[in-house]
């Protein structure tokens, strides 16, 4: 009788279980159905319903998407089917589980393609990032996987237009190293190419603002040395004069007005 009794409490108490392990994934507490179910003996009746939960739970954490690599990502969905394998046809979760499946196919589908074209784009070649591109928009707005193909293929048209930019900040670079009013003019010219919103616009922008600030400088440095000159011959009064013409703005304005206060003591 004794005997007896405790079978009848531990299937009970296996019931309890089952019934909770089912609840908690229910509740997308797998790792808690994943305990409850591993808590079940294996040798009531209930065993066998508590590993299929316990496998379906494995594979839904498995499965989930937390932003990780590509490869990753495909490696935990292969990873999630294989813990579901073993659930049979006659199993009471059988369809559910192949639902979940289906969707975990479609989604490698998509990864796998999306792996295909980044290995393309990581090529580094326009030619290669345009053919991922092309790639990735295959992947339609009714498909799992569309969201992270939006975002790669934003990624990749950043990266193609920084290529397609390169040459002419390299050009403008180049340019401005004669350090001539001309040439450096030319330079602006060629970075104010760079539309805005790309990234080397940022960078680009540096560059003209320092070239227009050395134009400046070597447009207004004729003016200095005429002030000097006549400074030179004690014409004072006219080089102060001729100096003023600097306003506070100019990257000359400092120096230009050193010298002034040291005509005006002169004077």
């Amino acid at each position: 009788y004794a005997y007896e009794e405790a079978q009848t409490l531990r299937s009970r108490w296996s019931a309890q279980l089952l019934t909770i392990a089912e609840k908690r994934f229910e509740g997308l507490d797998f790792s808690g159905a994943i305990t409850a179910a591993d808590k079940v003996p294996n040798t009531t009746k209930e065993w066998e319903s508590a590993q299929d939960f316990k496998n379906w739970a494995m594979a839904r954490l498995s499965a989930r998407d937390l932003g990780q690599p590509l490869a990753n990502r495909i490696w935990g969905l292969m990873e999630a089917k294989g813990y579901v394998h073993s659930i049979t046809p006659d199993r009471p979760v059988y369809g559910m589980v192949q639902t979940d499946v289906q969707g975990w196919n479609e989604q490698l589908s998509d990864l796998t393609q999306l792996q295909v074209a980044q290995t393309m784009a990581e090529l580094g070649h326009p030619l290669a990032i345009t053919w991922a591109i092309e790639k990735a928009k295959v992947i339609s707005t009714n498909r799992p996987e569309h969201s992270r193909s939006r975002s790669l293929i934003g990624q990749w048209q950043g990266e193609l237009q920084r290529l397609r930019d390169l040459p002419l900040l390299w050009r403008a670079r180049e340019l401005a190293q004669t350090n001539t009013i001309s040439t450096l003019q030319e330079a602006i010219a060629t970075d104010q190419k760079i539309p805005r919103g790309h990234q080397l616009r940022v960078e680009a922008q540096t560059w003209i603002a320092h070239w227009h600030r050395q134009t400046q400088i070597l447009e207004g440095q004729p003016t200095l040395d005429k002030a000097s000159y006549q400074a030179e011959r004690g014409n004072y009064h006219t080089a102060i004069g001729i100096v003023q013409s600097f306003i506070p703005s100019h990257p000359l304005y400092n120096r230009a007005q050193t010298k002034m206060t040291q005509w005006r003591v002169a004077v």
